[in-house]
């Protein structure tokens, strides 16, 4: 399935490609390299979260609750 590439550097992937591998718009897709090859790779949401992982260090004593209510402010009031 043959498919051009635009000036911009952008490539339509064929309909039936994407509906194969379940891609919607905004989805984040990778390519890997094997051997001569580039392959197209969907990213699982498993995959893009696990780049965050242990990226963030709470002060000792702070829940991740506590955490992220600082972030929110008093934009929202849980009841405590």
């Amino acid at each position: 399935m043959p498919s051009r590439m635009t000036p911009k550097g952008q490539i339509l992937i064929p309909r039936e490609i994407r509906r194969e591998l379940g891609l919607l718009p905004g989805m984040k897709i990778g390519f890997q390299k094997q051997g001569g090859k580039f392959w197209l790779v969907k990213e699982t949401e498993e995959e893009y979260l696990s780049q965050w992982r242990g990226k963030k260090k709470l002060p000792k004593g702070t829940s991740v609750d506590d955490w992220v209510d600082g972030l929110r402010g008093d934009k929202l009031d849980r009841g405590r």
